[in-house]
C-alpha cells in the first residue's frame, strides 16, 4: 500500500486515489468496490477526473474496478494513490465505403465478454477503450451490415479498417455490385447522356438551319 494512503488514515483525513487507463485517459464514473481490512466492502464511482475517496479511519486490502462506461472491467489491484488499469486496450475502427471515403454515423456494435458501441465521426473513425479480449465487432449503414472479429491487446492500440459494399455520397449500398462494374455502369450512363444531348443538339441546329 503506498505511504499516503497510509499517512492520510493515521491523520484521520479521507485517502482519495485515481484511476486512468494506460492511454492516460481517466476512469470517469467508474464503478469501483473497495475491501477493507476488517473485510468490510464499500461500493463507490470515480468522478469526472477518475478519482475516488477512500472511507476514513479504515485501511484498505485491495481494490477492484467493476465497470465503466457500461463495459465489465473486474480489475483488482492493491490501493495507491494512483492505479494505472493495465488490463485496458484500445480499439480504433475507420468504417469506409467501396472506394475508401469514411463513413459518419454508421453503427459500431461490440459484443463478447462486454458490451458496447456507439456511432462513427465525421471522417468515419470510433474509438473505444476495452479489456483484453477478442471481439465481435459489427458495423452497420444503412442495409449494410458487416461482421468482424479483433482481438484488443493491453496496453495497445489496436487500428481495423471496415470496408462497407456502399457508396457515401451517393448513399447507396452496393450489396454484391463490384465497384468497378459499377463504375463501368456511371461512365456507360454518363457517355450515353452526353451523347443524347448533342444528338438533339445537331437536330436542334439542322432544324434552326433549314427554316431560315
Amino acid at each position: 500500500m503506498a505511504c499516503i494512503v497510509k499517512l492520510a488514515i493515521i491523520a484521520g483525513a479521507i485517502p482519495c486515489i485515481k484511476l486512468k487507463t494506460p492511454f492516460d485517459t481517466p476512469l470517469d464514473n467508474a464503478e469501483i468496490e473497495v475491501v477493507y481490512s476488517d473485510d468490510s466492502v464499500d461500493l463507490l464511482v470515480t468522478n469526472e477526473k477518475g478519482v475516488v475517496c477512500l472511507s476514513a479511519f479504515k485501511e484498505p486490502k485491495y481494490l477492484k474496478v467493476t465497470t465503466w462506461k457500461g463495459v465489465y472491467i473486474g480489475y483488482e489491484t492493491e490501493v495507491r494513490d494512483e492505479i494505472v488499469v493495465e488490463s485496458i486496450g484500445k480499439l480504433t475502427i475507420h468504417v469506409v465505403d467501396s472506394v475508401g471515403v469514411g463513413i459518419d454515423k454508421a453503427i459500431i456494435l461490440i459484443r463478447g465478454g462486454r458490451q458496447a458501441g456507439g456511432l462513427t465521426d465525421e471522417n468515419g473513425f470510433f474509438t473505444i477503450e476495452l479489456p483484453e479480449d477478442v471481439y465481435v465487432v459489427e458495423v452497420v449503414k444503412g442495409h449494410v451490415d458487416e461482421t468482424y472479429s479483433i482481438p484488443v491487446t493491453a496496453g495497445e492500440e489496436t487500428f481495423h479498417t471496415a470496408k462497407l459494399k456502399y457508396l457515401k455520397y451517393m448513399n447507396l449500398p452496393l450489396e454484391d455490385i463490384d465497384i468497378s462494374i459499377y463504375a463501368v455502369l456511371s461512365f456507360s450512363a454518363i457517355a450515353a447522356i452526353f451523347i443524347l444531348a448533342i444528338t438533339r443538339l445537331k437536330k436542334s441546329y439542322v432544324y434552326s438551319e433549314r427554316t431560315t
